[in-house]
């Protein structure tokens, strides 16, 4: 799947100006696993994928609910039989044991964030990542107070909470 997010985001630098898009300001975000994709494309060696991409494709990732170390998934019961990973898969698509993305300028920044209410596991997850990065790549890393798992989501779209304004510091940003 995240060769797929790095194949669909070449496709948008190279077209979204088409369509009234800037490609230097392509921010992703994503909920739970969708949150771990964010985080490996801001971590992308793009140049290595095309010669033709700029080696900060995307600019900042929002990680909502996010998963940065697969390893705990290996041993779920729900999940181990239909995702089968092997310990080398888990290390290779574990956002927190990879490098951390070049920050410049404000580019390349992760806010990482879970609902206050969530499990512990998502709790550590999201501070695993600024551990991993360190507070430069991660300038954001709260548990917001409240939301579970999925309620966070509506913090999203609610223009007075914190989580809505992040998304529009981040897609400002220049």
């Amino acid at each position: 799947i995240t060769l797929q997010m790095v194949r669909a985001l070449a496709w948008t630098w190279r077209h979204i100006a088409e369509h009234g898009g800037d490609p230097g300001r392509i921010t992703v975000a994503g909920h739970s696993a969708g949150g771990h994709l964010a985080a490996m494309v801001l971590t992308c060696a793009w140049r290595s994928w095309a010669s033709d991409l700029p080696a900060s494709l995307v600019k900042n990732a929002l990680s909502i609910s996010g998963v940065y170390d697969l390893a705990p998934l290996r041993l779920t019961p729900f999940l181990k039989d239909s995702l089968r990973l092997t310990p080398a898969q888990v290390k290779k698509a574990s956002p927190a044991g990879l490098p951390r993305p070049k920050v410049v300028k404000r580019r390349g920044q992760l806010c990482s964030v879970a609902g206050g209410d969530e499990s512990a596991e998502f709790l550590r997850q999201n501070q695993l990542i600024r551990d991993a990065w360190g507070s430069k790549a991660v300038p954001v890393c709260e548990a917001l107070p409240g939301l579970k798992h999925f309620s966070v989501l509506e913090a999203l779209v609610d223009p007075g909470h914190r989580l809505n304004a992040l998304a529009f510091q981040l897609l400002s940003n220049r």
